[in-house]
Parts: C-alpha cells; sequence; structure tokens
C-alpha cells in the first residue's frame, strides 16, 4: 500500500510510505518512507529509506525542512540546515 501526505507547514513538500497489503505476509517485505519536494509541477522523490530518515537529500534534490521532518514526527539532526535541534 501506497501512501502520501502533503505538509501543512510547507505545502511542496509531503512524506510517502510503502508497506505490505494485508495479502503479503509483513516479513517478506521491508517497509520504508519518504520525502518527495514539488518542483515545477512535478514531485521529485529527495530521500527515502527503512528508517532513521533526516534532512539528506539525494544528489542534486533540495534538503527536506526541520520543520517538514518534525510535523512527521522525524528528528532533524542538528547537521540539517534550518536545524535547531
Amino acid at each position: 500500500m501506497i501512501s502520501a501526505t502533503i505538509s501543512t507547514a510547507n505545502s511542496s513538500w509531503a512524506e510517502f510510505g510503502l508497506k505490505p497489503s494485508a495479502s503479503v505476509a509483513p516479513d517478506t517485505f521491508q517497509s520504508y518512507s519518504g520525502f518527495a519536494h514539488l518542483e515545477n509541477g512535478s514531485w521529485m522523490i529527495t530521500t527515502y529509506g527503512t528508517a532513521g530518515l533526516n534532512c539528506s537529500a539525494l544528489p542534486g534534490q533540495p534538503y527536506v525542512p526541520s520543520a517538514v521532518l518534525q510535523e512527521f514526527g522525524w528528528t532533524p539532526s542538528p547537521n540539517c540546515p534550518g536545524s535547531s535541534s
């Protein structure tokens, strides 16, 4: 199953997730999440992983803002641009 939620802190950012459907055994699929940024009318994935998402970006992509990370329950690293942690 795929889910996506647009940030209320900054509507050009969204968190997405992928997890197994009820018909797939949980131990056969590793769920993951990530962030996407709206650029020129298209959503571009900036970071993704199975745990510990942070502000780091894929090459050529912007960093996830600390306010967006915090909105979705992630703790920004002190090394994230604009982090107050």
